[in-house]
């Protein structure tokens, strides 16, 4: 259930921007090799053996290779990588010598090869190696982890000017090697007990300084899903207000609309009452139609006839109101229709009730479709949204619809949505209108239509036109 909801506030623009797990059980993917001058070189072709070695899981072969890499070719642009690799694949190996050989591989490679391809994901590496050696007792790494740990508690990251603004890998001025340390540290939570996590998690989220603005992402999705909803609620709302990063303010809705309290309902209402910023009341839309809580629907229908609401969160509250179960949601949305100030929300109400696929939204539709009040726009869409997303309008409903009578505008779509229909009856009305028609316009695009179908009636046609 949770991996449907991420990717549906992923496909919706609002995917937690820092949440990237680290892989526990694969090489990670993100050594990509940049063009560069050893492209093509011995040095290259080493590299590539090394690495097929590592794909085929012969770690000990692949740590010789990259060692051997590194004797021959010190100076390469992939001796920096190869650290990285020989670390890797010793980790893998397993035991005491060969992880504590591959803490030293990264601590050189942080050194001398700062700007290396692979240096984001050596600080998961470390952290996972230093997990590794800290439960065989080794005091050099449980001395490492305390001092990551607090310095995510503290802050201790070098402050910059930032106004703490959109998607910033990282803002300019800040220590991106003790930063991504840091995010590889936060990772490491998700393992911890929740005792000794989330205050950890709730002395991050209450920081501001612009540096830390990725940490902040990243911990108020994992305490959303740690805390309890007596904790995380109070908080969110406080991050939602006062936090100066918008990605940050996006998780923190998010991680109210997964919550079970129902003071998380009070806090979005809150945010639509008060908030002037319509990306944010977007989200907090979104988190409402995640909410169980059967308020979450009156939330969205006053969204929807609220005066001074934007059209865009109008929008959005339509599209998640009409995904709410309940015939009553239908209804209420049929009868707001006539009071939308929009041509496009109420272009959004015809698509949501068309998908709804029933019978009494399908005669709706095709009420409005008729209506000469409404704009020949919204009738065509009122067309196609019911001749294509509803199964309760049949081929013989629109068949019936052409005449001659009905508007040009209008015909043409008829052609259109019987072009999108897989039933035969939709191929014979369109090689009727093709034959019979008086308007030679209409005949040409049920031609051009009958030849896109593939339906063997339409190609026998249209060789008799060809012999004519």
């Amino acid at each position: 259930m949770f991996a449907t909801l991420i990717l549906a506030f992923t496909a919706a623009g609002h995917a937690p921007a820092a949440f990237r797990p680290v892989p526990q059980g694969a090489a990670p993917a993100a050594a990509t090799l940049a063009a560069d001058p050893d492209q093509g070189t011995p040095a290259d072709s080493l590299y590539r053996t090394a690495q097929r070695y590592l794909n085929r899981s012969e770690y000990q072969r692949a740590v010789d290779a990259f060692r051997e890499l590194r004797r021959r070719y010190p100076r390469s642009a992939r001796t920096g990588d190869a650290y990285y690799w020989e670390a890797f694949a010793l980790q893998r190996l397993g035991g005491t010598t060969n992880l504590r050989v591959a803490r030293e591989r990264l601590k050189t490679q942080a050194a001398e090869w700062p700007n290396a391809g692979t240096r984001t994901d050596a600080g998961g590496l470390r952290v996972r190696i230093e997990q590794m050696l800290a439960e065989t007792g080794d005091q050099a790494a449980v001395a490492w982890l305390d001092s990551t740990r607090n310095q995510l508690s503290t802050g201790s990251v070098r402050a910059a000017a930032h106004d703490g603004g959109e998607d910033d890998e990282t803002a300019v001025g800040c220590d991106e090697e003790r930063l991504s340390t840091q995010m590889m540290a936060l990772q490491a939570l998700m393992s911890m007990n929740r005792e000794r996590a989330v205050p950890l998690l709730k002395g991050i989220v209450a920081r501001r300084d612009g540096c830390s603005a990725r940490l902040r992402r990243q911990a108020v999705f994992i305490l959303g899903q740690q805390a309890a909803d007596s904790e995380v609620t109070p908080l969110m709302l406080d991050v939602v207000r006062n936090d100066p990063d918008r990605q940050v303010r996006k998780m923190a809705l998010f991680a109210l609309g997964q919550s079970r309290s129902p003071a998380a309902v009070d806090a979005l209402t809150q945010v639509l009452r008060t908030s002037d910023d319509a990306e944010l009341q977007k989200n907090a839309v979104f988190a409402l139609s995640q909410s169980g809580d059967d308020r979450a629907a009156g939330v969205l229908r006053d969204v929807i006839t609220r005066p001074g609401a934007s059209d865009e969160v109008v929008r959005t509250a339509v599209l998640f109101l009409g995904q709410r179960h309940g015939a009553d949601n239908a209804a209420f949305l049929r009868d707001a229709y006539p009071r939308m100030r929009s041509e496009e929300a109420k272009k959004m109400v015809l698509m949501t009730l068309a998908q709804r696929g029933d019978s009494a939204n399908a005669r709706w539709l095709m009420d409005r479709v008729l209506d000469r009040s409404e704009t020949t726009e919204l009738r065509r869409t009122a067309l196609y949204f019911a001749g294509t997303q509803s199964d309760a309008v049949s081929v013989a409903r629109l068949s019936q619809l052409y005449a001659p009578t009905l508007d040009l505008e209008l015909r043409r779509q008829v052609l259109f949505v019987l072009s999108q229909r897989h039933e035969p009856a939709a191929v014979d009305k369109l090689i009727e209108i093709a034959r019979n028609d008086p308007d030679r316009e209409m005949r040409r695009q049920a031609l051009f239509w009958l030849g896109q179908s593939g339906d063997p009636r339409a190609t026998e046609l249209l060789e008799q036109v060809l012999q004519q």
